[in-house]
C-alpha cells in the first residue's frame, strides 16, 4: 500500500475529520497540478479535466477506530511533501487534531526497513518517533533494533536532530517517513494550539 497519514481527531468526529483533511490536501494537488501553460488550451479539455479532478479523491479512509484514522494517500505526492505544505501555511483544523505523514505503509519487513534508511547521512543525528496501536508484541523492540543496526554509529540527538524517523505501526503493518530539520509539532488543531 502507498503511504498516507495517521490522523486523530474528535471521538465521534472522524468523518468529518476526514473530509476536513481530504479537501485541503486535494486543493494542494489541485493547485499544484494547474501550473500549466496556458498560453495555448482548449476549453473544453479543461473543463472535461476539471471534472475528472472533482470525481477524483487521491484519499481514502484505510482503517478508522474511535478518534484514529489511517488515511491513504493515492496521489503522486509524498506524504510528507503535504505535511510540509499544510505546516508552511499555518493550517488549523477544526476536527483533526494531529497528523503523522507516512511515506511508506506496509507490512512489516525488517530488509525493507533498512532500505529506506540506508541512505541517510551518517554524519548528522537522528531521532526515532515511534507510535504504535494494536501492534504485535515486541514490535517496538524489532524495529528500534532494525533502524539502530542500520544506523549505528550515528549520534541519537533527542532535542534538535537532522533526521526525525517517524514510525507508526498498526497491527502487523508499518509507516515510515523521515523528515529533515523538522523541529516543529504534529499538532494542527485550532483548540489545541
Amino acid at each position: 500500500m502507498k503511504g498516507g497519514f495517521f490522523v486523530s481527531c474528535k471521538k465521534g468526529k472522524e468523518k468529518k475529520a476526514f473530509l476536513e483533511l481530504q479537501t485541503i490536501l486535494n486543493s494542494f494537488i489541485s493547485n499544484s497540478e494547474l501550473q500549466k501553460d496556458y498560453c495555448t488550451f482548449n476549453v473544453a479539455e479543461e473543463i472535461e479535466d476539471e471534472l475528472k479532478n472533482l470525481r477524483t479523491s487521491y484519499f481514502s479512509i484505510h482503517f478508522t477506530y474511535k478518534s484514529l484514522l489511517y488515511v491513504s494517500n493515492s496521489s503522486t505526492f509524498l506524504s510528507s511533501k503535504l505535511f510540509r505544505m499544510l505546516k508552511e501555511r499555518h493550517v488549523l483544523l477544526e476536527y483533526v487534531h494531529r497528523i503523522f505523514p507516512l511515506d511508506h505503509y506496509f507490512t512489516y519487513n525488517a530488509e525493507y526497513i533498512k532500505k529506506l534508511i540506508s541512505n541517510i547521512d551518517k554524519s548528522l543525528t537522528f531521532k526515532i518517533e515511534y507510535k504504535e496501536t494494536f501492534a504485535v508484541k515486541n514490535s517496538k523492540k524489532e524495529v528500534f533494533k532494525t533502524i539502530t543496526g542500520t544506523l549505528q554509529g550515528m549520534k541519537v540527538d533527542l532535542k534538535n536532530p537532522h533526521y526525525l524517523i517517524l514510525v507508526q505501526v498498526l497491527k502487523n503493518d508499518l509507516g515510515i517517513t523521515i523528515l529533515e530539520n523538522f523541529t516543529d509539532s504534529f499538532n494542527f488543531s485550532r483548540n489545541l494550539n
